[in-house]
């Protein structure tokens, strides 16, 4: 063993010798632990959605909102027989259509 090999070994006991090669500090945000997969961050996404969706359903307020977003809800709306905000909706998408650049 060279002297060099012999200065870098510490006891795995001994606490109060400083550690002169500490490792690096990681780079980056440190993990939580909790991390969503997309799947439940797609879930959580939705789930907001259809909460502001009820909101603006009471204020008649859908540009803020997805085209996807919209489908989905015109068609619940068309399911639960809701022709008042099926209407609403329907404007909104059709202005969509006819001007998909001021999207």
């Amino acid at each position: 063993m060279d002297i060099d090999e012999e200065v870098l070994l510490k006891d795995a006991n001994d606490l109060s010798t400083v550690d002169f090669l500490s490792t690096p500090k990681k780079r980056g945000r440190p993990s939580t632990g909790v991390a969503k997969s997309p799947k439940e961050r797609m879930a959580s996404k939705r789930l907001r959605d259809k909460k502001a969706l009820y909101i603006s359903e009471v204020q008649k307020d859908y540009d803020n909102f997805s085209t996807s977003v919209l489908l989905e809800q015109f068609a619940v709306c068309i399911r639960g027989l809701n022709p008042k905000h099926a209407h609403l909706i329907a404007k909104v998408l059709i202005s969509r259509a006819k001007h998909p650049d001021k999207l």
